[in-house]
């Protein structure tokens, strides 16, 4: 899912009341939050705008900060890999943007027929920041979207060899003279 050193996997859970799946990264410049769900409620569906706001707004670091984000200030990027939603956010401290997308494959809609197979989305969301006094928006908004570029959509499946090739290769660099085996995850 994720090119391989950009990230330590913090978390992962499955909701079986929700059917979601979620797994958390840490990035080096931020966090990231890679979900999946089937049998999503046609009520419960979002479009990206209204995901960052719901998702971001009631974050503590932006509530604490009186920052609000407002749908009109999210910018919608097309590429090869989809729809990219984003936005800029800045306080003293900090220069971010936070980020939401679907995988091509996701199928959200709030009247699909019951005949029809039920909504379901893979997605990611995060942020991606840096610091206020030495960040530049641009080059952290490039570095965004390369960072992006290089998520895969495949069930979480590739993220978690990756993960684990990377603890790995992590280990033995930490541990010299630790033995040099070839492991399949």
């Amino acid at each position: 899912m994720v090119e391989r050193g950009y990230v330590k996997a913090r978390r992962a859970k499955y909701n079986p009341y929700r059917n979601l799946y979620s797994q958390a990264f840490l990035l080096a410049n931020g966090s990231m939050v890679y979900e999946q769900q089937s049998d999503v409620p046609k009520d419960a569906v979002l479009t990206p705008t209204e995901q960052i706001v719901q998702r971001y707004n009631k974050h503590n670091e932006l509530v604490a900060g009186r920052i609000n984000i407002a749908e009109e200030d999210i910018v919608k990027k097309t590429t090869e890999q989809g729809d990219i939603y984003y936005t800029y956010l800045e306080s003293p401290d900090f220069k971010c943007y936070v980020f939401f997308r679907y995988s091509e494959d996701s199928q959200l809609s709030a009247s699909y027929a019951e005949d029809e197979e039920g909504n379901h989305y893979q997605a990611i969301t995060g942020s991606f920041c840096g610091n206020a006094a030495t960040a530049d928006a641009a080059t952290l908004e490039g570095e965004m979207l390369q960072f992006i570029a290089s998520v895969r959509f495949d069930n979480g499946d590739h993220t978690r060899r990756q993960i684990l090739q990377s603890a790995i290769s992590d280990a033995r660099r930490e541990t010299p003279g630790a033995p040099r085996r070839n492991v399949e995850p």
